[in-house]
This record gives structure tokens, C-alpha cells and sequence, in this order.
């Protein structure tokens, strides 16, 4: 009889470290994914800042601006920061500078065409 109590207790404690330990891993998962909802509302500059801001206290603001600079790359790679609308800004304006460049380069061949078959026409 007391063998068979000693056993339920011993699975009792069993499921009561199970839930303690289910019950953290909860918590642990939650809190990461409510780190990651707030990141994915950042953009690189609001990220960056955010992080030196925390750690500066802790480590001094150059060794925190190190660990941002090699933190941030990986949080761009794995898409959890909205890009910078400057960025953006940035890229398109380079692609409108590369379209004018091709479009007058065009036109100088063209009016070059036609010059020569106007010098050449006489």
C-alpha cells in the first residue's frame, strides 16, 4: 500500500515539474515573440537607437554601438525591420538618376545620328 502511494506521489511530483517547466517555456516563448512584434514595428534607425539606449548604461556607448552594428545586419536578414523609408527614398531616387542617364545618353546618340546625317547629306 505504501508503495503504491510512494509511486502516485513520485508521479505527482512529476507532473508538477512538467507544469512548472511547460509553464516557463511559455513565458520564454511569449516574451520573444512580443520582443519580435515590437522589432518588427522599427525601422534600422529606431532598432539601432533602441539598442544603445539599453546597453549604453551596461557597457559604455561605444561597445553598445558595436554590438548594434553587428546585431542589426542580422535582424535586416531575417526581415524583422521595416527598412528605413530613407533608404527607399534613397533607391528610387537612384533608379530615376540611372533612367535620366540611360534617356540622355540616348538622346546624345540620337542627335548624333542626326548630325552626321546632316553633315553627311551635303
Amino acid at each position: 500500500m505504501e508503495e503504491v502511494m510512494e509511486n502516485e506521489r513520485n508521479i505527482l511530483r512529476f507532473m508538477i515539474r512538467f507544469a512548472i517547466f511547460a509553464g516557463i517555456l511559455f513565458v520564454i516563448g511569449r516574451m520573444l515573440d512580443a520582443k519580435r512584434r515590437e522589432l518588427s514595428n522599427m525601422t534600422e534607425t529606431e532598432a539601432r537607437a533602441m539598442f544603445v539606449d539599453k546597453a549604453s548604461p551596461k557597457m559604455g556607448e561605444e561597445q553598445a554601438r558595436e554590438i548594434a552594428d553587428q546585431v542589426i545586419p542580422v535582424l535586416i536578414e531575417k526581415g524583422l525591420l521595416k527598412p528605413d523609408p530613407a533608404d527607399e527614398a534613397a533607391e528610387k531616387v537612384e533608379d530615376a538618376v540611372d533612367g535620366v542617364a540611360d534617356a540622355a545618353e540616348d538622346v546624345k546618340d540620337e542627335v548624333a545620328d542626326a548630325v552626321d546625317s546632316v553633315v553627311n547629306d551635303d
